[in-house]
């Protein structure tokens, strides 16, 4: 085993529930695969790094422990925010995201509810599950500011 290999899940989105007619069904895990995904990564005491860690790691300017692991969201999916980041962050978990600058929804500058809001009995996970569409600049914003999320681009237009 080469020990200066280095692990990458990639990912694109979190439901609770897949939708009957979203034809990208293939690019989703259910939020309970997702959860056994981050309990997993937890309870095996992986280390989580950004992307650029690891291309340092790579050119040889950084060494990362072999329990190192990058998670990757391609796209900037809105449920990025609403499922995945809470699971990450009540874990401590790093991940980059992806985001396609012409995906971004310029229309809203507000926080939309995240599972946080579901485990604060504010929200059912019914009514999550309903949000779709892409990452605004304010939640981004948000999550970069956790120290957990880095965000880069993916293609201006994919």
């Amino acid at each position: 085993m080469n020990l200066d290999t280095l692990a990458v899940l990639m990912y694109h989105s979190v439901k609770y529930k897949q939708k009957d007619l979203w034809i990208h069904k293939h690019l989703s895990l259910t939020l309970k695969e997702f959860s056994r995904h981050i309990r997993t990564i937890d309870s095996f005491s992986f280390k989580t790094y950004f992307m650029d860690d690891a291309l340092l790691h790579l050119k040889g300017e950084k060494k990362l422990p072999i329990n190192s692991l990058v998670l990757t969201f391609d796209d900037g999916y809105a449920d990025n925010w609403i499922f995945a980041f809470p699971l990450m962050k009540k874990h401590k978990i790093k991940a980059t995201i992806w985001v396609n600058p012409d995906f971004v929804d310029n229309n809203d500058t507000t926080l939309r509810p995240t599972l946080e809001d579901y485990w604060n009995g504010k929200i059912s996970l019914d009514e999550l599950n309903k949000y779709d569409g892409f990452l605004n600049w304010a939640e981004m914003r948000e999550m970069e500011k956790s120290g957990l999320v880095e965000i880069h681009s993916h293609t201006m237009t994919h």
